[in-house]
């Protein structure tokens, strides 16, 4: 089962998303476009929520279709993150199988591992981000409402690029321009938004 979503432009953050979409909308039918324009080379990108749920249902649907594509994906739950006391970079132990091909997640808990995962390199130096780049395509990192998590937003500033999603009739216009603000000024460039139909669900 799978919430429906659709992508807007950057101009959609000055709408109000209180409207739900007249009919339901796939979401591998409105995913293509969002990813040609994102993914086309190795990226890193901050799916950040207004709703505690949203981004990590995103984050689940858009590495679906990138692992459909053959590239490595690791979605990165930013809240589990911040528990994390220090932050140390991942080894080719710490990821686990995200339910889909070529799609991981971490961090995780400590009884979950993975076996078979090669690392594209074991000796990468830096911080945990610039690790796990050398081992995925793609990054994509999960972060909970900005104002409800302190220390997300600097997470999304490592990623530089972001969007947001809005749950539909419960985001409102000055949450939006908040979180907008917020990001540009830590220098994170705001790509656009989601909208997700938040209480309708369907089959793929």
């Amino acid at each position: 089962m799978s919430r429906n979503f659709v992508v807007l432009e950057k101009a959609g953050l000055e709408q109000t998303p209180v409207r739900r979409p007249e009919a339901p909308v796939r979401p591998r039918r409105t995913h293509a476009a969002l990813i040609e324009r994102l993914f086309q080379g190795p990226s890193v990108l901050a799916i950040i929520g207004t709703t505690a749920q949203g981004p990590d249902h995103v984050c689940a649907e858009l590495a679906a279709e990138l692992g459909e594509r053959n590239r490595r994906v690791l979605i990165v739950p930013v809240g589990n993150l911040l528990h994390m006391n220090p932050v140390v970079a991942p080894d080719e132990a710490s990821f686990t199988p995200a339910g889909s091909p070529n799609v991981w997640r971490w961090p995780v808990s400590g009884a979950q591992r993975i076996e078979f995962f090669k690392p594209r390199r074991v000796d990468a130096p830096g911080n945990w981000l610039e690790v796990i780049r050398n081992s995925f395509d793609t990054v994509l990192l999960s972060c909970p409402p900005l104002d409800r998590s302190p220390g997300v937003a600097e997470v999304a500033a490592m990623a530089g690029r972001a969007v947001l999603v809005a749950e539909a009739g419960q985001t409102g216009k000055q949450q939006l321009r908040t979180m907008q603000s917020s990001l540009q000024l830590r220098g994170v460039a705001l790509l656009g938004s989601i909208l997700i139909q938040g209480s309708n669900r369907h089959a793929d």
